[in-house]
């Protein structure tokens, strides 16, 4: 028997992938019967949509430039992670935790872990040591 296109079980199907802009954006060649049928696909996992950051603001109710930051953040941690800083390689994930709660805290938020933290166990521990060229510095 010939194949005669994607071949799926029906125990794992694998979804469609749309981006979010097609339906948003097709007008002409995408029927308000076909957007309804896809629709129902969609509701049934049978259809991946790949949301832009307008799509994913409104569905969980966020402002676009919050979705934004934040994929700007998960994106800085990625490229840490990429760069191979995991402090020497000792499979501790918690300094990129602390980076990426860094990269997405406010200054206000900021200035507060400083004045709790201490000025100077942040200079001594996170500054200073690269300064001094010793990044991956042991803390003591």
């Amino acid at each position: 028997m010939p194949i005669t296109g994607p071949q799926t079980t029906a125990t794992s199907p694998v979804p469609v992938i749309v981006t979010g802009q097609y339906p948003a954006k097709a007008t002409v060649h995408y029927p308000r019967e076909l957007r309804a049928y896809d629709a129902a696909r969609w509701v049934r996992g049978e259809i991946q949509v790949l949301p832009t950051t307008k799509l994913a603001a409104t569905v969980f109710g966020v402002p676009a430039a919050c979705v934004s930051a934040e994929v700007k953040a998960l994106e800085a941690a990625e490229q840490l992670n990429a760069a191979g800083n995991d402090h020497g390689g000792n499979g501790h994930s918690a300094g990129l935790l602390l980076a990426e709660y860094i990269l997405r805290a406010t200054p206000a938020e900021r200035q507060h872990a400083a004045d709790v933290v201490g000025c100077d166990v942040i200079w001594d521990s996170m500054i200073s040591p690269l300064l001094n060229g010793n990044g991956h510095h042991a803390a003591e």
